[in-house]
């Protein structure tokens, strides 16, 4: 799934569930399910996917994308090991980590 922001608020379904997206907020979703939503997106990141034993896809991903991770309990880890809570505010403040290591 590519990492994309779709402009409006909604819903997509993707294989079976639907995913909800926020104005300006990134979602995981293939890029296929954004043009369904008729909407206008941009795609930040493309996912390249592997075939493992004929059917089964595979996202690889690279090191960066995994921060903030989520711990549970509303808690997420910066890349330099700080524990923050709330997304938004640990994906601001991974983006300001990112920003000053540039």
């Amino acid at each position: 799934m590519d990492k994309i922001i779709i402009n409006g608020n909604g819903a997509v379904r993707v294989d079976g569930r639907y995913i909800h997206y926020k104005d300006g907020v990134p979602v995981h979703i293939p890029e296929s399910a954004a043009k369904g939503t008729g909407k206008e997106y941009k795609v930040i990141e493309k996912y390249k996917t592997t075939v493992v034993s004929g059917s089964e896809n595979r996202k690889t991903s690279k090191p960066e994308d995994n921060y903030p991770a989520h711990k549970g309990g509303g808690y997420y880890e910066l890349s330099n090991g700080e524990k923050v809570r709330g997304k938004e505010k640990a994906i601001k403040a991974q983006k300001k980590l990112e920003s000053d290591t540039n």
